[in-house]
């Protein structure tokens, strides 16, 4: 029994040597973190799609992803995105070519003009990433300023050949003396 205050006085006398306390550190109040971590990524965007006019310049990869498929929703078509890493990256090439309000120029031309190359439908942004893009980049910037003209309203071009059967009923072949 009488080791027991012995060795406390021990413990007491060596931590008091080396400035130790025994008391609990005090709680200091851990300052907010920056980010909120209630919202998700697609609730960040509503925000900034509910100010699309100031913000469209600030758009990310993912927010465009989210863009094509609200835009669609707003159309009536379906659009899932089934793989968002790969959706991300074709936005991601095409915003080293075209400015984001070019990006969702070209999305809101497939879906709400009178284009009828593409199947409405089977839209994704695959077809941005493919050949289809530079058909349907001229053909947004003719809908902006309202000279597109749809395909099927558009003449058929005939090449003139050499002989047109039309052309024999006004044609005499042979010489006239």
């Amino acid at each position: 029994m009488i080791c027991k205050p012995i060795k406390r006085s021990l413990l007491d006398e060596f931590r008091e040597d080396r400035g130790q306390s025994t008391e609990a550190p005090k709680q200091t109040p851990t300052p907010p973190s920056r980010r909120r971590r209630d919202t998700t990524p697609y609730d960040s965007f509503l925000r900034k799609y509910n100010a699309l006019e100031e913000t469209i310049d600030d758009l990310g990869t993912r927010d465009l992803v989210y863009y094509f498929r609200e835009v669609a929703e707003e159309n009536g078509f379906k659009y899932v995105i089934a793989n968002m890493k790969k959706d991300m990256a074709i936005m991601k090439r095409l915003k080293e070519q075209y400015s984001n309000r070019e990006i969702c120029g070209m999305i809101e031309f497939m879906y709400e003009s009178e284009q009828d190359y593409l199947d409405k439908k089977r839209l994704s942004p695959n077809v941005l990433a493919s050949q289809w893009v530079n058909t349907v980049y001229a053909d947004m910037q003719l809908w902006v300023e309202d000279k597109y003209v749809p395909r099927k309203s558009k003449p058929k071009y005939s090449p003139k050949g050499e002989w047109d059967y039309n052309d024999t009923k006004k044609t005499e072949i042979g010489l006239k003396l």
